[in-house]
């Protein structure tokens, strides 16, 4: 006679999350800390103005909205919501609009944490600092990336530095979210001092009043549109944002999810080169491309094996 058991109990009272040691960047810590005195600075990094206008503009509706931030940014996240209500009061001196902070996700703060969000009731959710761009479905999200330090010139050098020996060779740079606001001067850099003639970029524009409209905007950031005659297999790929355990996405792991997502989706990259910029730090990493497939293809392999497969149910909107 067969006995049925219930699943296996795999998760526990999610105080590991709250117990979890963060190791973040010092130097890109030291780099945002002043932003906790400099409130003009910290509006433009963070769109408060324009935050605050889309919340005005809907004030009947998004009377409830949570402000999520990863670990990084939670040092400031009350200087955010301090300034951030002071300028809805400017706007409609009475009101009954609601900030919460959400913080401590579960599984990784780039994901909108819809399910987070409901514990308030939320009608609106602002998603801080690196994002998955992973699609939302439930609640309003306006993704605020912020305007994380890079050095233009450095990293134009290092780019020079990798690919001078042809400067007509075809290119696409990739980019993490939270470096959006320079990428286009890089990018023109390079046409004009530099004299690169076949540089390829996601869409870069994206801001617009209307929420469900940038949103759809923000998704073109993580797409890449060839020109007909053209293929991934002819481009050399650039890719700028974190690759090691002290860049400010990395949460510990070994390696950054995102570069992981990118490394396997451009493998057929003849060359992949990486520069960090809380680092400075450029590498190639075209050995690591063909690493990170075959580490993929063994867990496919092993799924292909199992009789029986878990599906993890996780707090996020993904």
């Amino acid at each position: 006679m067969t006995t049925l058991n219930g699943p296996t109990n795999f998760a526990n009272d999610g105080k590991d999350v709250l117990e979890t040691t963060i190791e973040l960047n010092d130097e890109l810590i030291g780099q945002l800390y002043p932003l906790k005195e400099d409130l003009k600075q910290l509006s433009i990094t963070f769109d408060i103005e324009n935050t605050a206008n889309i919340i005005v503009k809907n004030k009947d509706i998004y009377k409830r909205v949570s402000l999520q931030f990863p670990d990084e940014l939670l040092f400031l996240s009350s200087t955010i919501v301090k300034v951030l209500k002071e300028k809805i009061n400017e706007k409609i001196p009475e009101n009954n609009i609601h900030l919460y902070v959400l913080a401590d996700t579960s599984y990784g703060s780039c994901c909108v944490d819809e399910v987070a969000a409901e514990h308030v009731d939320s009608n609106l959710i602002i998603h801080y600092g690196h994002s998955c761009l992973s699609r939302t479905t439930r609640t309003p999200v306006k993704y605020v990336f912020g305007n994380f330090p890079i050095d233009v010139d450095h990293c134009c050098d290092a780019f020079n530095n990798k690919f001078s020996y042809d400067k007509n060779k075809d290119i696409i740079i990739l980019f993490d979210v939270i470096y959006h606001h320079k990428i286009g001067e890089i990018v023109k850099k390079l046409r004009e001092e530099y004299e690169y003639t076949n540089i390829l970029t996601p869409s870069l524009e994206y801001k617009n009043d209307d929420i469900s409209i940038e949103n759809a905007n923000i998704m073109k950031l993580n797409t890449i549109e060839f020109p007909k005659d053209k293929k991934l297999e002819d481009y050399c790929l650039f890719y700028i944002g974190g690759t090691s355990t002290k860049s400010p996405y990395s949460s510990g792991a070994d390696e950054n999810a995102s570069l992981t997502n990118i490394l396997i989706t451009y493998s057929q990259c003849p060359s992949i080169i990486t520069y960090e910029p809380c680092t400075m730090r450029c590498r190639d990493d075209t050995y690591r491309a063909q690493g990170a497939l075959m580490k993929r293809y063994v867990m496919v392999q092993k799924v292909k094996d199992s009789n029986i497969i878990g599906i993890v149910v996780g707090t996020l909107g993904v």
